[in-house]
Order: structure tokens, then C-alpha cells, then sequence
């Protein structure tokens, strides 16, 4: 009899948007934190990643739930809703200040 080990999981999520004519702004999840950075037209802008704190995450998680009413029909609801929905469940998780 083959002994399987068990199932291993890393969950990766981003979202992201304009934030002008030249500059995309990236958040991403992985490894339990969010992180955002800022690209330009031709990569990277020389701005660090930054690790979003809980506070970030709740200004995030306000945004994105008042954008939802209103997105545009050529973006996915259903992404940005479980992006959302990762974000607080994060959020809930965290241990108590």
C-alpha cells in the first residue's frame, strides 16, 4: 500500500488597477500577507514592496466593497468579490490588538 502524503497549499491572489495614464498599482496575497507595489511603463517603479498592515487591509477591504456595486461589465465581480472575501477573512483571523 502506497502512504500519500498530505495535501500542501499556497493560495496567491492579486488585484490591480490604474492609478494613472502610466502607473498600475498591484496588491497581491501569498504566504498568509498582502503586499503592494507600483509599476510603471517600464517595470517596477523604485518604490519597495510594501507589506499592507492590518489597518491598510481594512482601508482595502472598504474600498473594494464600495466598488462593487459599481464595477464596469469587463471586470470580473465575482474576482474582486473573493479577493475581498480573502482580505477579511485575514482580517477576522487576526489576533486582537
Amino acid at each position: 500500500m502506497t502512504s500519500m502524503r498530505p495535501w500542501n497549499a499556497t493560495l496567491t491572489a492579486r488585484v490591480s488597477r490604474a492609478r494613472d495614464l502610466e502607473n498600475t498599482e498591484i496588491v497581491e496575497y501569498g504566504h498568509g500577507m498582502f503586499t503592494r507595489r507600483l509599476l510603471g511603463p517600464g517595470g517596477p517603479l523604485a518604490n519597495p514592496i510594501e507589506v499592507l498592515d492590518e489597518q491598510a487591509c481594512r482601508d482595502l477591504l472598504e474600498e473594494l466593497c464600495g466598488e462593487l456595486d459599481g464595477l464596469p461589465a469587463d471586470l470580473d465581480r465575482d474576482d474582486v468579490t473573493a479577493f475581498a472575501r480573502l482580505l477579511e477573512g485575514s482580517l477576522a483571523m487576526a489576533p486582537a490588538a
